[in-house]
């Protein structure tokens, strides 16, 4: 009996810690009320909201003050400027206390910000590699660090700078730790295979590991690129109706119908 009893505990003990790492490692993405380009993604237990755009149908833009007369911009602002064409706004990178762009910033094929090389600051957008989004004039978008980047090689029409990597090359930025507890709501972008760029907020508050493990190993991503975490907001009209009350941010990417 006491033998019996001895190798039903071990049995279970293998069950339960089985379906733990089943748990934790688990990974779902389902289409948010049937639409093509909104999905919610769990992994490791935590939630994301995740879109997936072709920049050769949808058109992508940076909205900042420096673009229109040092106008503040909020989600209600945007979503009252762009209409029915409107698909998702997203925090587009980091930006200073007056709001202007923390590093380059190509809106409309004009440089506003240059570039930082500068390796030895503070905070996220200092943590290497850094990276740049970019769309070119062939609407090819990618993700790539500052390092390599330069504008020859890089025409853009479209480019944001932030910090750090999350992955570059298929490689995981090896600043992060597995299991980390440092959690925020963090939002990024990334290119996948396809093509199509891949924006991801998280609804849950998650490290910097698990959020680039999500981009390379679920959604195709061998290059993606954080953009910021406190203050990461989404909207999208086809799943929100109208924006709720947000604060101005420095940079947004808007999406719109062409």
């Amino acid at each position: 009996m006491a033998r019996n009893l001895s190798f039903l505990f071990t049995f279970l003990v293998f069950v339960f810690a089985a379906a733990a790492q089943d748990k934790s490692g688990a990974f779902e993405l389902t289409a948010i009320n049937n639409s093509a380009i909104f999905k919610t993604a769990t992994f490791n237990g935590k939630r994301y909201f995740v879109c997936e755009i072709d920049p050769a149908k949808y058109n992508i833009e940076l909205f900042n003050k420096l673009d229109d007369k040092n106008r503040q911009y909020r989600l209600s602002k945007i979503d009252s400027v762009k209409g029915e064409k409107l698909v998702l706004i997203v925090n587009g990178g980091m930006f200073q206390e007056d709001l202007r762009p923390l590093g380059l910033y190509i809106s409309g094929g004009k440089s506003y910000m240059r570039i930082i090389r500068d390796t030895t600051g503070y905070g996220n957008f200092y943590m290497q590699p850094n990276g740049i989004f970019l769309i070119d004039k062939n609407k090819k978008a990618q993700v790539v660090t500052t390092k390599n980047y330069t504008p020859q090689k890089y025409p853009a029409t479209l480019a944001t700078q932030s910090g750090p990597m999350l992955v570059t090359k298929g490689v995981i930025n090896n600043n992060f730790r597995q299991g980390s507890t440092n959690l925020l709501i963090r939002n990024g972008v990334g290119v996948n295979k396809n093509g199509k760029v891949v924006f991801v907020t998280s609804d849950d508050f998650v490290n910097f590991y698990d959020f680039a493990e999500l981009y390379r190993d679920h959604l195709g991503c061998s290059n993606a690129l954080y953009l910021d975490g406190v203050v990461s907001q989404y909207y999208a009209p086809e799943i929100h109706g109208k924006p709720g009350q947000t604060f101005p941010l420095g940079v947004f990417l808007v999406v719109t119908k062409k």
